[in-house]
């Protein structure tokens, strides 16, 4: 259980931070997205969750100016 709220910390901490964040899965799903990522590509978070990157690579406005 503590590792859930350890986690859950993570993710806040990230939420508050200036530098957009992008975070998969194992199978490259996304799983997170912060506020600053947002802000920054103009992209919901709503439409990046759940997919894939390479479902988001198809879509070329998902990676204009994205750096590898």
């Amino acid at each position: 259980m503590k590792s859930k709220a350890n986690d859950l910390n993570f993710l806040e901490i990230c939420n508050h931070l200036y530098d957009g964040i992008f975070i998969t899965d194992g199978e490259a799903r996304t799983i997170f997205v912060n506020t600053a990522y947002e802000r920054i590509t103009g992209i919901k978070k709503e439409s990046l969750i759940g997919s894939t990157v390479m479902d988001l690579s198809k879509n070329s406005k998902y990676f204009q100016g994205a750096v590898s």
